[in-house]
């Protein structure tokens, strides 16, 4: 490294995506979205999911008029089972998870989660299947931490 033959070694914490990154972009976006699932085939559409999700959140607080819809896209699996809900910002999105989670829509129940690849607040990471990821602590590398709780052993 310091002939010059290899990059400087750098923190693994500071190669976080920058703003002007692809990759912060699909972070950010990650981060106002929902996963809805437990919809009912062929009944619940694009449109019904963005009408709902309106009227459950227009009078949050976190909501800003002024910036924005509440909506800003509404991507639906090609079976009609589930959806992803982008919001104006993770803060109305964190909102809309607790008010719209176990909702009855048409007879079922929606299932309301932050989508895989979510970093929360704390620094875990949503994988699949709601597998709570921590970076470990000494060399910033990512486990999951569910399998010891599940009587796996640790990974």
């Amino acid at each position: 490294r310091d002939k010059g033959i290899l990059p400087p070694a750098t923190d693994l914490h500071s190669q976080q995506p920058q703003p002007t990154t692809l990759a912060w972009s699909v972070q950010a976006k990650k981060q106002r979205e929902l996963y809805i699932g437990n919809l009912q085939q062929g009944v619940i559409t694009r449109e019904n999911i963005t009408m709902v999700v309106n009227a459950a959140c227009k009078h949050l607080p976190e909501y800003q008029p002024e910036v924005g819809p509440v909506v800003l896209n509404v991507d639906m699996s090609s079976d009609g089972k589930y959806c992803f809900v982008e919001f104006q910002s993770d803060v109305l999105a964190t909102q809309a998870k607790e008010v719209l989670n176990d909702l009855d829509l048409v007879g079922r129940r929606l299932i309301v989660d932050r989508p895989q690849g979510y970093l929360a607040p704390d620094g875990t990471i949503t994988g699949v299947r709601g597998t709570v990821l921590r970076p470990d602590p000494v060399t910033g590398l990512i486990k999951p931490t569910f399998a010891a709780s599940a009587g796996f052993g640790s990974l």
